[in-house]
């Protein structure tokens, strides 16, 4: 369940990219070839201020890099999924609100309370970054977001991911998200 929240929360934060390439003309990939690659993506993700849940205007950053592989036998073939949210900007500005100041709550006894609700064996932990890592066969990435799931640009230089399940966790948002992420030239 706290993957689960996890990995919400990852993409709900994403929903601020939304139509950023608006100009651009999206296809479906033909074939899992057509997605092999390092597509990597990065944002700034504005948190609103929230007095009530004494949550402060700020951001986190995160790095999205989906390493596509391609291989002669499917056991090799495989899409490695990464995202890095860096949570020091928000850490430092949720533990400088004068009404947190008061309880002495530091940015290190609030980072061990969070990282405490989110173990999970696919996420790694740094001082204030957490890593979420997820590997599946090429082929069964493919066919799994075969259904406008995954666009690119003409091109093929642009991947726009749509997610399809509900990421509103109660902020009131049941809109599809998409993550748009750029291939890595050699």
């Amino acid at each position: 369940m706290k993957r689960l929240f996890l990995v919400k929360a990852v993409l709900l934060i994403c929903c601020a990219v939304q139509g950023a390439f608006a100009n651009d003309t999206w296809t479906k990939p033909t074939s899992a070839n057509d997605i092999t690659g390092i597509w990597e993506g990065n944002l700034s993700i504005g948190i609103s201020r929230n007095p009530l849940a004494m949550i402060p205007e700020s951001s986190i950053k995160l790095d999205v890099t989906l390493d596509c592989r391609e291989a002669a036998s499917r056991t090799n073939a495989s899409v490695h999924f990464t995202a890095r949210m860096d949570f020091n900007k928000f850490m430092d500005d949720f533990t400088n609100q004068p009404e947190i100041r008061l309880f002495g709550v530091t940015k290190e006894v609030l980072w061990e309370m969070l990282v405490s609700e989110m173990k999970d064996e696919n996420i790694t932990y740094g001082k204030y970054y957490l890593i979420f890592t997820q590997s599946e066969y090429v082929d069964e990435f493919f066919l799994e977001n075969s259904n406008e799931q995954i666009l690119l640009n003409n091109d093929k230089t642009k991947m726009l991911l749509n997610i399809d399940f509900d990421l509103s966790m109660g902020f009131g948002n049941d809109d599809n998200s998409e993550i748009i992420l750029t291939k890595r030239l050699h």
